[in-house]
């Protein structure tokens, strides 16, 4: 591979635009549009790059020596395809590298933000992290463009979900079906609960931890649920 198609492969395989990259590196926006149509660096850019994409100038030269000089983010192999690396917190600017975007695929935790009454995420929702999951197993959820993930708050749903749980959402999945778990926008707030059909075009909003909660009846006939998407997957730390 080339300069060029390096970074683009890098800035790819992270799930990052041009934008995204350039807002991290502190490159211009036409700077990065430049590098990835073959234009050569130029001065420190190359450096923030590569700092950027978490990898050394030397690879993005030459396509060796990928893990550079002390202090530059370490090489990341998936080795199982089960097996979820979170590598990425709420205090990094930029998640790791060395992901193949051939056989991986990063999901972004978003710090979400609704839009009242549309029961959708907004565009200004803020990038908090990434998961990085193997590309097969996970479109055996879902389309992963229609993916995100969101921290849980507050003990309505325990022991299910608890909070500072992480769960996954399929933005593609609004139709109630069975007795399933969605987010749900209310205001400027996102509920996760779970959600059972009953008969007359009525259903039950039910939170797990029904010793404090009562569930609720609701008629959609008079008001639909601002559904987000349905909670297709979720992570749960077992030691504190």
């Amino acid at each position: 591979m080339s300069l060029p198609e390096r970074i683009k492969r890098k800035r790819s395989g992270l799930g990052m635009t041009q934008r995204g990259l350039a807002k991290n590196s502190g490159v211009s926006y036409g700077g990065i549009q430049a590098y990835e149509r073959g234009q050569i660096p130029k001065g420190d850019n190359l450096l923030k790059i590569a700092r950027a994409l978490g990898c050394s100038m030397d690879w993005l030269m030459t396509g060796e020596n990928f893990i550079g000089r002390p202090g530059e983010m370490p090489e990341i192999r998936q080795k199982n395809p089960s097996y979820m690396e979170v590598v990425k917190s709420s205090h990094l600017s930029v998640p790791p590298p060395d992901l193949d975007p051939e056989t991986a695929v990063s999901i972004p935790k978003i710090e979400a933000r609704l839009s009242p009454g549309t029961g959708s995420l907004t565009a200004g929702s803020q990038v908090a992290g990434y998961y990085f999951f193997r590309k097969d197993w996970l479109r055996s959820i879902g389309n992963p463009k229609d993916l995100a993930l969101l921290e849980v708050a507050g003990d309505s749903m325990k022991p299910t979900l608890e909070e500072g749980d992480t769960v996954m959402v399929d933005l593609a999945r609004k139709t109630i079906s069975g007795a399933n778990i969605y987010a749900i926008g209310e205001g400027e707030s996102i509920l996760i609960k779970r959600i059972q059909p009953l008969v007359g075009g009525k259903v039950q909003i039910i939170c797990d931890n029904r010793g404090l909660y009562a569930a609720q009846e609701w008629d959609l006939s008079q008001s639909p649920i601002p559904i987000i998407g349905q909670i297709v997957w979720f992570a749960k730390r077992l030691v504190k």
